[in-house]
């Protein structure tokens, strides 16, 4: 489960950085910010393009578990976690894609962010159990499918992907179009 949302990070991390800091540097973003669209409409095209392939990991995870055959809930609860954890992740993407002035920075401190919250979750399994419920991979793997079924897990995990999202359209309105909040 925990290299699944590893995997659903990258993905989100991948699919935003393209269609948000690659476009804004190629100068294709400023010739679409030129046709009667609203300023938010790369960002949340990008948001919706990642959500969406989120949506379908989630599913085919879900539907190949069902297949296989494992228990329903615990296949879809599953699917649904990794879900989350990739909108999770694809909130940290836009925020990173803000506050970063180029894609490398924004790969950069997106997988950072991936990095830091599993190994939280690492070192929370290995010693610390209080500190695997501070990372989001934590609150998926809470969940425990297949194992005694949580549900409330989720909560956290949505709040927080929500969270990430609106933080990432707040700073969108703070930055000027083509630089990051961040200096090079």
């Amino acid at each position: 489960a925990a290299f699944g949302a590893i995997v659903a990070g990258l993905m989100s991390m991948f699919l935003i950085g393209r269609h948000t800091r690659k476009e804004e540097e190629s100068g294709r973003d400023e010739l679409l910010r030129a046709a009667p669209v609203d300023r938010f409409a790369p960002m949340t095209a990008a948001l919706l393009d990642a959500m969406a392939a989120n949506v379908l990991m989630g599913v085919l995870v879900a539907a190949s578990c069902i297949a296989y055959p494992l228990a329903v809930a615990d296949s879809v609860a599953l699917g649904v976690g990794l879900t989350l954890c990739g909108w999770f992740y694809s909130g940290v993407a836009l925020i990173a894609a803000q506050l970063a002035s180029g894609s490398r920075g924004m790969y950069g401190l997106t997988g950072a962010v991936i990095g830091f919250t599993y190994i939280q979750r690492v070192i929370g399994d290995v010693s610390a159990p209080w500190l695997s419920w501070t990372s989001p991979i934590g609150w998926y793997q809470g969940m425990h499918a297949f194992s005694g079924l949580r549900w409330w897990p989720l909560l956290p995990l949505a709040a927080a992907a929500a969270a990430a999202i609106v933080t990432a359209y707040v700073v969108f309105t703070r930055r000027d179009f083509g630089a990051g909040v961040l200096a090079d």
